[in-house]
């Protein structure tokens, strides 16, 4: 008969274990003891991922196993002995066992048997398996810009090493893999790591997972935010930053990102020289950006900004009664919203009137855009032959629609009005008849400039009669009398007066 002491141990196993059929409440109970004349011995198998023993028995008479903790190597002495109903197991008999109760922080060490005596009346034992102690608690923690490294070495951890992790909510455990933690690092998170339990192998006698530690994931920064002014067409992501451009291909590490040393702007013309685009017109450029990765800090979250292609807008040169000037337009997509500006030359220079759209034009004194306002006229002061850079302005952005860059740019090349046209004469008197004169001009702009080589001048005579004057400004004299000589160009003119006195034939 077996003491009430195993069977208040075997049902401390049973309501520990969960195991079922288990003898034992305190009170004496027949356990149906076989003799035979050579049983088997139990073997026991540890599985240290799910942390169990299973014990096997090849006796048909077996109905009971038993599991002994031994206080020692030797096994001479018990420090507990454990019994469980037999029931089928891998097509065979025996049971499995929850080894939970044994995690602790040295080896430890178990043999099993059956309920069938040998023909000496002694349970045939197995062999002593050691449980190897769970190991210590890892030292892991997370560095933003290495990732999971060990506590003290602060070097990065082998993640192929057989981590395993789980949610700290209480989630299966899964393999901890190169992108495991991927996601955890947008918004940050805590996760349950440990070292993965080795089983039984011919090179290893297996070890359980180690004990667990908590590790919380920091979020990586956030994105910076691009400072965009439309108007001025100027980006400026701020210190720290460096940004690429979005091509049809993922970003790998092994691209190249350009770093932005300060906080000042960059022109879109700058930037995409920098990422080298040749045609601003070609498709729009879509750079990302991010803050750049420190020896503390990863780098963070990436933003996004779009330069939409730049707009080509055409000049369309005036003709009929005004052709000094013209149209600059582009049509949008509706027709009806085609976005021009008309100008014409005056006296002084360039006037420039802004429809639909504001218009800029480029300040070459103070080297800076200036805008004109829809529907306003700016009359530009230019010398003659100068060139004058126009495009659509840049439009601020608003809760309801984005901003847009300036377009593209057209020059325009200044023909200046004459404001006022000096005219001489060799002669002011002729004193015979066909006798001549040559008129010369002197034309000048609205600015007291002179303007050369000015043609279409038209030359007129207040009285044919007394002189003639043809398309080169040459008088020749008629008969006595006075007449004014006019020089016209454009809206300017200028006069002079010849006197013609023929002498009376004696």
């Amino acid at each position: 008969m077996l003491k009430k002491k195993f069977f208040a141990k075997a049902l401390e196993f049973a309501l520990v274990m969960g195991t079922v059929s288990v003898y034992g409440s305190g009170v004496v109970a027949p356990i149906s003891i076989v003799q035979v004349a050579d049983p088997a011995k139990t073997t026991i198998t540890v599985d240290y991922a799910n942390y169990t023993a299973t014990i096997k028995t090849t006796n048909s008479t077996d109905t009971y196993v038993f599991l002994e903790v031994l206080k020692d190597q030797a096994g001479t002495k018990v420090a507990s002995t454990y019994c469980c109903a037999v029931g089928t197991i891998d097509g065979g008999k025996g049971a499995v066992i929850d080894l939970s109760f044994l995690k602790a922080a040295k080896d430890q060490y178990i043999r099993s048997y059956g309920n069938t005596l040998d023909s000496k009346g002694a349970y045939v034992y197995s062999d002593i398996t050691k449980i190897v102690a769970q190991p210590a608690k890892l030292s892991i923690k997370y560095d933003a810009s290495k990732g999971l490294v060990d506590g003290k070495t602060k070097e990065a951890i082998k993640i192929d090493d057989g981590y395993e992790f789980k949610s700290l909510y209480g989630s299966t455990w899964a393999d901890l893999e190169a992108d495991s933690l991927k996601g955890m690092e947008i918004t940050g998170n805590t996760i349950v790591l440990r070292k993965k339990a080795v089983d039984n192998t011919d090179s290893t006698k297996g070890v359980p997972a180690s004990a667990e530690v908590k590790v919380k994931i920091t979020a990586i920064p956030k994105a910076p935010k691009a400072k965009i002014d439309y108007v001025k067409g100027t980006i400026s992501f701020g210190k720290g930053t460096e940004y690429i451009k979005l091509g049809n291909a993922a970003i790998g590490d092994s691209d190249t990102w350009t770093k932005n040393g300060d906080t000042k702007s960059l022109t879109t013309a700058e930037l995409l020289t920098k990422l080298g685009v040749t045609d601003p017109k070609a498709a729009d450029t879509t750079i990302v950006v991010r803050t750049a990765k420190t020896d503390k800090k990863a780098a963070s979250a990436l933003s996004f900004v779009t330069i939409t292609k730049e707009a080509e807008i055409q000049n369309t040169a005036a003709t009929g009664d005004n052709p000094n000037g013209g149209t600059v337009d582009y049509k949008a997509t509706d027709a009806d919203k085609t976005i021009k500006m008309t100008w014409e030359n005056t006296t002084k220079g360039i006037s420039l009137k802004a429809e639909k759209a504001p218009f800029q034009y480029y300040d070459a004194t103070k080297k800076d855009w200036k805008t004109i306002a829809v529907g306003k006229a700016v009359e530009v002061k230019l010398k003659d032959k100068a060139e004058l850079k126009v495009r659509v302005a840049g439009k601020k952005a608003t809760k309801t629609e984005n901003g847009a860059f300036a377009s593209g740019e057209v020059t325009l090349t200044c023909a200046i009005l004459p404001a006022t046209i000096a005219v001489s004469a060799d002669k002011t008197e002729l004193t015979a008849v066909n006798a001549t004169a040559t008129c010369t001009t002197e034309i000048k702009d609205g600015n007291g400039e002179t303007l050369t080589g000015r043609t279409g001048i038209t030359w007129t005579s207040s009285n044919p009669s007394v002189a003639t004057v043809d398309n080169n400004g040459a008088v020749k004299a008629v008969a006595n009398g006075t007449t004014t000589i006019t020089a016209k160009l454009g809206n300017a003119e200028g006069k002079i007066e010849i006197k013609v006195e023929i002498p009376a034939a004696n």
